[in-house]
């Protein structure tokens, strides 16, 4: 067991050191920015379990707040796991190294589900812990309750880890041989996304008799909800079906994950043969370039991943708005709510441009292969052009197709379509810049996991952390000159973002060269 503990370390150190290194944090000082991003990221998460609370405390049932709690962290740790587990287990990087090691099979497999519980039990104690905290207080427990609501606090993560481990293992021996178990994670993370915003919306006042309905509903079949909610109150007899669940669901991890993981990785390693004759075609080198960079976005499962998931949150906000009613059709398209309706157009459309900063990591998304596009017979510039002319493509092509929707459902008149498409023009161009810059000052191309290039990234942080300022500006025309009309406002906003792209080109076209041919792969 010395050895399992000793392993589980070193991939709890890895992991952390890798999420360290993704973010470029290199100095003690920036770290406090991280650490201040993570607070941000975990406040919405406790701010909903806090307000479930309240709910159904005012109703004078705070122990469904438990189980609603308790049911949304279960799905939502499921699905959190799966992409997660697929991408520690098998690109990670680290298996000729594991394979090597005079240890069992399951001291491995043991010792990478170590990093996902700890990763689980972070989630539980956001989402969980908030609200059974509260009930606790509430019904005045006992501190051998509090004991056991801490065991139970640490058993939560067992379920989900031993369904996401069946699930991802299993399902990648299907899909392995045929080159497509990539398709696993962008399923699961369109489930996971879709799961947050029903969830969000469910929890509104309105709906929360719907919510406690559901929740009664499934916890019939799911015992484990009712256990944990009545555990809440003050009842230690069903802490004892609880512990004895969770010690199968151990034993369960202990004897079918590892054979799973065998399986599975037998499926991983087998080769793919490539069918079909290779061409050649003449095109220009623009066309080259921008069919270049296009591939690397798209043939990167974990680039793919993220760029549908951050497209997809817009689109699936609206339709879960308009079928549950909380934005009615009917109204929004009455003369005195023109101005909303024109808000709700622009912040929709623009919404590719504000969340996708596809520049930001527009180099670090080539890695260690970037001394390639450094020996191409290309002038620089070129190069620096197809790269925020693909997240130019890539954005507003984004924006016509949640666009499209919002026209045909609510009518929006031609001079609204006309000064929102010229806005959201120039806005996307001038962020494709800046972010672009970003970039070319803060270079990371040391990287091993597709995710710390997109996602463990500083520089995606502070190119988000710059939106808000590009928002002021049309804020700022319509506060100040009440009488201009949306499309004006609309149309100034943009002339200011294309007057800006101009100067930014002006200016620091000879920095961007020179920071370009400073960056050694």
């Amino acid at each position: 067991m010395r050895r399992l503990a000793v392993l589980a370390k070193i991939q709890l150190v890895d992991f952390f050191s890798k999420y360290k290194s993704g973010m470029g944090l290199r100095a003690r000082r920036a770290r406090l920015f991280l650490y201040l991003t993570l607070f941000c990221l975990a406040f919405p998460f406790i701010q909903m379990s806090v307000g479930v609370y309240q709910t159904f405390s005012i109703l004078g049932r705070p122990e469904s707040a438990v189980a609603l709690m308790y049911l949304t962290v279960v799905l939502f740790m499921s699905f959190t796991a799966i992409p997660f587990l697929l991408s520690h287990f098998f690109y990670g990087g680290d298996l000729q190294f594991l394979a090597a090691l005079p240890l069992p099979v399951e001291y491995i497999v043991l010792a990478k589900l170590s990093t996902l519980y700890c990763y689980l039990l972070i989630i539980n104690s956001l989402v969980l812990a908030p609200a059974m905290i509260l009930t606790g207080i509430n019904y005045q427990l006992t501190a051998l309750f509090w004991l056991l609501l801490f065991i139970v606090w640490l058993l939560v993560p067992l379920l989900p880890l031993l369904v996401s481990s069946v699930v991802a293992l299993g399902t990648v021996k299907l899909f392995a041989p045929q080159g497509k178990k990539n398709l696993l994670s962008i399923f699961f993370g369109f489930g996971l996304l879709f799961l947050i915003i029903g969830i969000q919306l469910l929890m509104g006042g309105e709906n929360s008799s719907v919510a406690e309905a559901w929740t009664l509903s499934i916890g019939g079949y799911f015992r484990p909800v009712q256990w944990v909610a009545r555990l809440s109150a003050g009842s230690a007899r069903e802490f004892l079906f609880f512990l004895l669940l969770n010690l199968l669901l151990a034993a369960g991890l202990w004897r079918l994950i590892p054979r799973l993981y065998r399986s599975a990785l037998h499926s991983v390693n087998q080769t793919a043969v490539a069918k079909g004759r290779i061409t050649y075609r003449q095109r220009r080198k623009a066309v080259q370039l921008l069919r270049r960079n296009l591939f690397i976005l798209l043939r990167q499962p974990v680039f793919m991943m993220n760029t549908l998931l951050i497209l997809a949150v817009p689109c699936l906000m609206l339709l879960i708005a308009v079928f549950t009613g909380e934005l009615p059709i009917d109204l929004m398209v009455l003369p005195e709510n023109r101005n909303r309706l024109v808000v709700l157009f622009v912040t929709v459309t623009a919404a590719p441009a504000l969340l996708l900063n596809l520049s930001a990591t527009a180099i670090t998304r080539e890695g260690r292969t970037f001394w390639e596009t450094k020996v191409l017979p290309v002038e620089v510039w070129d190069n620096l052009r197809s790269r925020m002319w693909t997240t130019l493509i890539v954005n507003v092509i984004a924006s016509l197709l949640i666009g499209l929707p919002v026209v045909l459902l609510f009518g929006i008149e031609w001079p609204v379509i006309l000064s929102g498409a010229f806005f959201i023009f120039t806005l996307t161009r001038v962020l494709a810049t800046i972010d672009l810059l970003i970039n070319l000052y803060r270079p990371y191309l040391d990287w091993t996991n597709p995710a710390a290039a997109i996602k463990n990234n500083l520089n995606v942080l502070f190119s988000l952390a710059l939106r808000p300022l590009f928002l002021a500006v049309p804020y700022f025309f319509s506060f100040c000159w009440t009488a201009l009309g949306e499309e004006k406002v609309l149309c100034l906003s943009g002339l200011v973002f294309l007057l800006l792209h101009f100067l930014i080109f002006g200016s620091c076209k000879d920095l961007m060269i020179r920071k370009f041919n400073q960056i050694v792969a």
